[in-house]
């Protein structure tokens, strides 16, 4: 019998709630492999119909190995991240030069396996959403952004409750209110300097962006694959009447999970956001970044409440023509269905909005809304 030692669970723990990070992804797509290849061994060895999934088989494996890298690279940027926190709860009002010197090494560290990664799975959308992501944290080192986190949120809160929602929206005010100190502190010198990173993650996005439609365009054809009498009959009615999304228990009106493509919008989104803020932090024109920020969110399917939560809490929120409040929406009356005609199982749960800008804070936001209902600035 194996045993594994308690620091070990408790450390794999740690990292899945601070990182937001799945540990076991690599396990699916492991097993994923162990399947297709099973498949064709099942299909006679020398027939040409095993060759595509001997094909298919390699790329799960790859992305296997290429989810290790990446999972490896975050160790590097977290403890990057740790480093800046530290400093900021120590007090310290800019990063000197030997604390820039340790951060960036993190960084170098976690951004070579960011591209192992892309050696092994070269069109591997995660890949570009990381390095876009460290090519912004470089941005916001060069600037000299340091910001003072606010105090963990308490353990055991309970998703739904009062108490989580009330430690939530204190986190976040405080949260919102440490990151304007810190923007005012900035100066257009530095901010300059990060114009380069803010260029190359500009590009890392799109890359992204690209490569998750082509991610997803692939996955749907394997399913597609997997079941042709559904995909024929796909536009066609079930035998009660209903369409297929409600024959399959998706209620009507209530969006689908959020995609990897309309994720890596609302990234690109946040980081724009932000870069908005630092750019009007020292007086440089600001609007055309916000503008095209918004444009991501709506794009990604950010509902306009959560587009305009983001925008009230914008450092330059009084220059921005928000209009009235709106009128909030009327639930629509249940209607009762006919016993036989109810859905077995829950509708997929709706995609909430535009994640959290502050990435290094997963966990709290998890304990408030595992589908990110906010934004925090």
């Amino acid at each position: 019998m194996i045993e594994i030692d308690d620091w070990l669970v408790d450390f794999v723990n740690l990292f899945r709630e601070t990182t937001g990070i799945d540990a076991d992804k690599h396990i699916e797509y492991s097993n994923e492999g162990q399947s297709l290849m099973t498949r064709a061994m099942d299909t006679t060895l020398r027939s040409d119909a095993a060759e595509p999934l001997f094909d298919k088989a390699t790329e799960r494996f790859k992305e296997v190995i290429a989810s290790g890298y990446l999972n490896w690279a975050q160790v590097y940027i977290y403890r990057g991240h740790k480093a800046l926190e530290l400093a900021a709860l120590d007090g310290k009002e800019d990063i000197s030069e030997e604390l820039a010197q340790q951060v960036l090494e993190q960084f170098d560290l976690g951004e070579k396996q960011m591209h192992e990664a892309l050696a092994i799975k070269p069109n591997w959308w995660e890949a570009f959403l990381q390095l876009g992501g460290v090519q912004f944290d470089r941005a916001k080192l060069a600037a000299q952004l340091l910001v003072k986190p606010p105090p963990s949120l308490p353990e055991g809160l309970q998703e739904g409750t009062p108490e989580t929602e009330a430690a939530t929206k204190s986190y976040n005010e405080e949260s919102t209110a440490n990151t304007k100190e810190a923007l005012m502190k900035l100066k257009a010198a530095n901010v300059e300097k990060a114009e380069s990173y803010v260029k190359a993650m500009e590009g890392l996005y799109k890359q992204a962006y690209d490569a998750a439609l082509a991610y997803e365009k692939e996955r749907k054809s394997d399913q597609d694959a997997k079941q042709p009498a559904k995909a024929a009959d796909s536009s066609e009615t079930s035998p009660s009447g209903k369409d297929t999304a409600a024959a399959e228990g998706v209620a009507e009106g209530v969006p689908p999970p959020i995609t990897i493509s309309a994720h890596a919008k609302i990234l690109y989104g946040n980081q724009l956001y932000e870069w908005s803020q630092m750019l009007a932090a020292v007086g440089r024109e600001w609007k055309p970044i916000l503008d095209e920020a918004v444009k991501c969110f709506k794009e990604a399917g950010c509902s306009e409440a959560d587009i305009r939560g983001a925008l009230k809490n914008h450092t330059q929120v009084d220059q921005l023509d928000l209009g009235p409040e709106p009128e909030p929406e009327q639930p629509a009356a249940p209607v009762e269905q006919p016993a036989a005609d109810k859905p077995q199982h829950k509708p997929a749960k709706e995609a909430k909005g535009l994640p959290s800008l502050d990435r290094k804070h997963k966990a709290a936001d998890k304990a408030a809304d595992k589908a990110t209902d906010k934004v925090a600035v």
